[in-house]
């Protein structure tokens, strides 16, 4: 009876552990993107501020989770991304770094992030996510090291790798299959001004109009949409229960669904904890009783 007591005392302490799902995040930066953010220290101090961010917006949408630095690193190689091809081919390249694959291994982080050169000013490619749930080896992304203090670019690239998708209209692809996993845009008009408009953080600008671009009152809100969530930014709100699908992301769900899978996105197939784990377990399983 003891030993079926530890066990059990065990695989609740695992099960209650495990109550929030919790996604590691490495971060990464290119020598351009130490310098324009005031080199270590200054990329520690924004991904702190970043993180809040992106936990406030998990709050924000009712979301049952938490994200965390597992640690930040240097790299030496810079990953340019002024193009969406560009971006691709440095995704695959961070990918294949030794270096960056052995200290997420060392922090036991789920997602990379690489903060690469800053995008600057304009028509700019922010960020970039190399899949929707990509798998072990992957859930890579990066984001320009100006987009990273100023948008909610690392929100935004975080939801690709965890499933989620940009506003049906131009993204109707809804790989894996979670059902309404993108992202939505609410316009309102008052006869007076156009700039009645909110997006969430799922929404892509590639193609908005005016009213509705990146910059001033109607850039992205810190929220996933969530159809059970009233969002107000303002002059914008969406009245709960406002779930027309496809339009209307229940991206929360999406996420609920998918932080598990995420959580095990290692180029190693267990962790530490869950090695000790075994460790003590196992030998506790094949003992007579």
């Amino acid at each position: 009876m003891k030993k079926l007591s530890l066990l059990l005392s065990l695989l609740f302490i695992c099960f209650t552990a495990q109550a929030t799902p919790t996604i590691n995040i490495l971060f990464v930066y290119t020598p351009a993107a130490g310098a324009a953010l005031g080199g270590g220290s200054g990329v520690g101090t924004y991904v702190g501020i970043q993180i809040a961010n992106m936990n406030q917006a998990f709050r924000n949408s009712a979301i049952d989770a938490a994200v965390v630095s597992a640690a930040v690193f240097s790299t030496s190689t810079e990953y340019p991304m002024t193009t969406l091809e560009q971006a691709a081919a440095s995704v695959v390249a961070a990918e294949a770094n030794v270096a960056i694959g052995i200290e997420r291994d060392a922090a036991g982080a789920a997602v990379v992030v690489v903060l690469g050169p800053p995008a600057g000013f304009g028509t700019v490619l922010c960020g970039y996510a190399d899949g929707f749930l990509p798998g072990p080896f992957k859930a890579y992304a990066m984001v320009a090291a100006d987009c990273f203090v100023t948008t909610t670019s690392l929100q935004h690239e975080v939801g690709h790798l965890m499933g989620l998708h940009h506003q049906y209209a131009s993204d109707p692809d809804s790989t894996p299959g979670y059902p309404n996993s993108h992202g939505y845009r609410f316009e309102f008009f008052d006869g007076t001004s156009a700039d009645y408009c909110a997006n969430t953080l799922m929404v892509s600008f590639i193609a908005n109009t005016p009213s509705c671009d990146m910059e001033g009152p109607n850039k992205r809100i810190n929220y996933y949409g969530n159809p059970a969530v009233s969002i107000s930014n303002g002059k914008a709100s969406a009245p709960t229960g406002n779930t027309a699908s496809p339009y209307y992301a229940d991206e929360a769900h999406t996420l609920i669904s998918t932080i598990p899978i995420v959580a095990n996105y290692r180029t190693q197939p267990i962790s530490k904890a869950g090695a000790i784990l075994n460790a003590l377990t196992i030998p506790l399983l094949l003992a007579p009783w």
